[in-house]
């Protein structure tokens, strides 16, 4: 679940936002409720990667969570834990 300005929803529906109608202004700018699942998200992601990582070049990320969540596994798994990464 995602705020998003409304002179940006183009922008965030092409990440697969659905913009649910319901509206708030503060000031000048007006605001829209959008919702979408994380595996679609998750999905976007991966058919945009090349764009996602120069834009993380890009970035100041500041964020108390990485940009990339980290691989879930490292040499094949548990098997492997001894050997390190």
């Amino acid at each position: 679940m995602a705020i998003g300005r409304v002179e940006l929803k183009a922008m965030y529906e092409k990440a697969e936002l659905q913009f649910l109608g319901a509206r708030v202004a503060s000031g000048a700018v007006t605001y829209e409720l959008a919702v979408a699942s994380m595996d679609d998200l998750q999905q976007r992601v991966q058919q945009k990667i090349q764009l996602c990582e120069a834009l993380k070049k890009r970035i100041d990320w500041q964020l108390p969570f990485a940009y990339f969540a980290p691989s879930p596994c490292y040499h094949g798994g548990q098997f492997f834990k001894a050997v390190g990464e």
